[in-house]
């Protein structure tokens, strides 16, 4: 069974920003990703400043790279400006709070990163010449949910692999919504999961007629979905058939593709 992630302790947030601005003002001095084609030259500070204002929706422009990623592209990442300031070279620096499609939108490997580094990733600190005017899409309340939800399941990054594949899943789901959790694992299951396979109970229940260490041939998944036991398989046990909690069952050739897939949903289930 996976454990939960021990959070580190809480940092103010006008530290963290502070920290952020300081590390993006030292990338962006002088490895900002190259101008978009088309892009005009960066205006003088001063008139960057009167066009952009805190509250503004902005595009991020085509070709750009995270300045301490390179191999993310923000290219149509979508947002609002919090902040400006004028970095170490001159240039002006806009501070960007994602909106909310944008968060969705985000690589776990990103959140993954930042999270270990201490930085926030539900902002970024872009070179103006970097960003064009949009059309807003969501509202601040919108974003701040979508973050807030997304915070919630941040505990399975720290579980390595297995968490990453975890947090993949129930990325786009109300956590505290558990009929909501099972459909999303149902879908992704459906889609990864190659049927018929043998499996074996893991743990047995008094509600349903199989006990520990039977193996058993699973067919498919029951059209219903339990509210305490979650996903239920349909299997066969010689010429007998039975609908039993995939929570509870492990499937028997661990070199199987199937083997992963189920194990991640069993310890989810274990931790939810």
């Amino acid at each position: 069974m996976a454990t939960r992630a021990k959070k580190r302790p809480k940092r103010k947030k006008e530290e963290l920003r502070q920290q952020q601005l300081k590390k993006y003002r030292k990338l962006n001095s002088g490895t900002s990703s190259p101008p978009s084609e088309g892009a005009a030259d960066s205006p003088h500070p001063s008139s960057a400043v009167a066009q952009v204002r805190n509250g503004d929706s902005v595009r991020v422009r085509e070709g750009v790279l995270c300045p301490d990623y390179e191999s993310l592209s923000l290219t149509g990442w979508q947002g609002r400006v919090f902040e400006s300031e004028t970095g170490d070279d001159g240039k002006l620096l806009v501070g960007i709070h994602w909106d909310s499609l944008t968060l969705k939108q985000i690589p776990v490997q990103y959140i993954a990163r930042s999270e270990e580094e201490g930085l926030g990733w539900t902002e970024m600190y872009l070179h103006f010449d970097d960003i064009e005017p949009a059309e807003q899409r969501d509202t601040d309340q919108d974003a701040k949910q979508v973050a807030e939800e997304m915070l919630r399941k941040l505990y399975w990054l720290g579980e390595g692999k297995q968490g990453e594949r975890i947090f993949v899943v129930i990325a786009n789901v109300d956590t505290d919504n558990e009929m909501e959790c099972f459909e999303a694992w149902a879908a992704h299951l459906k889609k990864t999961l190659k049927f018929p396979f043998d499996a074996e109970v893991s743990e047995s229940q008094d509600k349903w007629a199989l006990d520990y260490g039977d193996r058993l041939t699973v067919t498919g998944f029951n059209r219903f979905i339990d509210n305490s036991y979650g996903i239920l398989g349909e299997v066969d046990k010689g010429e007998e058939r039975y609908t039993f909690p995939l929570c509870d069952l492990t499937v028997v050739q661990k070199k199987s593709p199937n083997h992963t897939p189920v194990q991640d949903y069993c310890v989810w289930f274990a931790n939810r």
